[in-house]
């Protein structure tokens, strides 16, 4: 039978509940068994908030929330805008239009300059002449020049660029080919660049026109006006000097026919 233990009087506190018989000791010889592992086992305590639960019935047609792509109109639409308005501004400043290029009249004699180059041209000289098997005339422009003071390398204008000579009643042009600075000389070997230092020397550019062309009293010399920059079409940064596309200055120079041998 179970052992009954008394309730307590009131006002007296309970007996205490005796703690349980000891185990007996063991027989003496009698194998002790060996102490187990002792495992410790910790437990989380995991307070889980309240979840309230909408009572009414789902609406079938509820969709469930899904995010909201940004249309690609939306992202192009101000890129877009900001081309139309660099191109506005930049057709207002003129910068599809074609540069004006404009060439100065000069007397016959005038200094002008043009980049680092100061000339002057007087006269024009045509003579006939046989050339790769055909005969057509050689134009020489005769006058003078010089490079500016500050200049410290040798050089000369890029002819195909710088020069050009037209006959005014044909329309007939055509650009330098040859040039020379300095008195000619007898062995050919004339120079064909500007020294730096040097004062105002003679100066000959040449120009081959062809056998259709028929001296008049005149021939138009334009002189592009040179500058200094990147000119190049994929602006890589190699400046040089080279027609600015402002224009330039022109001569009307008389023309003197020298005779040749047939």
């Amino acid at each position: 039978m179970p052992r009954r233990v008394a309730e307590p009087e009131p006002g007296r506190p309970a007996d205490p509940v005796p703690d349980a018989a000891p185990d007996p000791a063991p027989d003496p010889g009698a194998e002790r068994p060996e102490p187990g592992p002792v495992s410790v086992t910790a437990t989380a305590v995991i307070e889980t908030p309240a979840v309230w639960r909408d009572p009414s019935p789902l609406d079938p047609a509820w969709a469930s929330p899904r995010r909201r792509r940004r249309r690609r109109w939306l992202v192009l639409l101000p890129v877009a805008l900001a081309l139309v308005l660099l191109l506005a501004v930049t057709i207002a400043l003129g910068g599809f239009t074609e540069r004006e290029s404009v060439y100065q009249p000069v007397a016959p004699g005038a200094v002008i300059r043009t980049g680092p180059y100061e000339m002057s041209f007087d006269k024009v000289t045509v003579e006939r002449e046989l050339s790769f098997g055909e005969v057509g005339w050689t134009a020489t422009a005769i006058g003078h020049g010089r490079l500016l003071d500050g200049v410290t390398e040798p050089m000369a204008p890029y002819l195909s660029t710088a020069m050009a000579v037209q006959d005014g009643p044909s329309g007939l042009t055509v650009e330098g080919f040859v040039q020379e600075v300095g008195p000619v000389s007898d062995s050919g070997a004339t120079p064909r660049l500007f020294t730096p230092g040097l004062e105002s020397q003679e100066y000959r550019v040449e120009f081959e026109l062809p056998a259709e062309y028929r001296p008049s009293g005149y021939l138009r010399l334009a002189i592009a006006d040179l500058s200094y920059d990147d000119h190049s079409f994929l602006q890589v940064g190699t400046k040089y000097w080279a027609p600015s596309g402002r224009g330039g200055a022109y001569y009307y120079l008389p023309v003197t026919v020298i005779a040749t041998a047939d």
